[in-house]
């Protein structure tokens, strides 16, 4: 657990080297205006090189979401998106089988 010194320090730290535009430029809204942010987006603008050591605060979140009584499944909702790559592939799929059937 973070006493509260140690966690003015932390916020004092993330507050001198990130501003509230460094969010909002990462920021998604769901249809009920609701803000939320994906994981690797979060880690890139973070600056962690590796998604490994992104997943381990991830991990620790979790429980802290949980020791403060937070449902830990509405707060972080495991998401998967698919890569442009994958996007375009499928997308190309479609339209070839459509055009097939004409």
């Amino acid at each position: 657990m973070v006493n509260k010194k140690e966690n003015k320090i932390v916020n004092k730290g993330i507050n001198d080297k990130y501003s509230d535009n460094t969010f909002d430029s990462i920021k998604h809204l769901d249809e009920h205006g609701n803000e939320y942010w994906y994981a690797r987006e979060l880690s890139k603008v973070l600056e962690y090189s590796d998604w490994c050591n992104f997943l381990k605060v991830l991990n620790k979140a979790k429980v802290d979401c949980k020791n403060l009584g937070f449902n830990v499944n509405e707060q972080l909702v495991e998401v998967n998106k698919l890569s442009r790559l994958l996007m375009i592939f499928l997308k190309t799929k479609d339209e070839n089988t459509v055009m097939k059937e004409y």
